[in-house]
């Protein structure tokens, strides 16, 4: 048995195996980044090839871990959240995700609409508590 190459594991296969996990199933977890689930299908099955075992088992009603894949599934979950506040941090650096947002409205929009959009906004781009109140 060989050991694992670090530079034979890819992040895609990952981040598939995630998603699939996620999901239950092949073809609902490809929508999500836009992929067929051929696609994803087979960057499960190269990440399987390549730690030789078997991460997920497949049926007709989806897919569900394997004892080995629910072992796995943590670490691969904790990987790409470091990759991604990597990420994070490296466009906070370069000013990439910070910023001023101004908005002009019509006060029937400020008093029904803007409340709950600028509620979606802070969700989707607070990063740990770093969105202004200002907002």
């Amino acid at each position: 048995m060989d050991d694992i190459s670090d530079s034979r594991l890819k992040l895609s296969h990952l981040r598939a195996f995630v998603t699939v996990a996620q999901h239950g199933s092949f073809s609902t977890a490809a929508l999500e980044p836009g992929l067929s689930q051929s696609t994803m299908s087979h960057a499960i099955a190269s990440l399987e090839t390549e730690l030789d075992v078997v991460l997920l088992n497949r049926g007709r009603h989806g897919a569900s871990l394997t004892y080995d894949g629910e072992q796995i599934l943590p670490e691969a979950q904790q990987v790409l959240a470091l990759l991604d506040s990597i990420r994070k941090k490296a466009n906070l650096a370069k000013g990439l995700e910070a910023g001023q947002v101004r908005i002009a409205s019509v006060r029937s929009v400020a008093t029904h609409l803007l409340p709950e959009a600028i509620a979606q906004f802070r969700e989707r781009f607070s990063w740990r508590g770093h969105c202004p109140e200002r907002i």
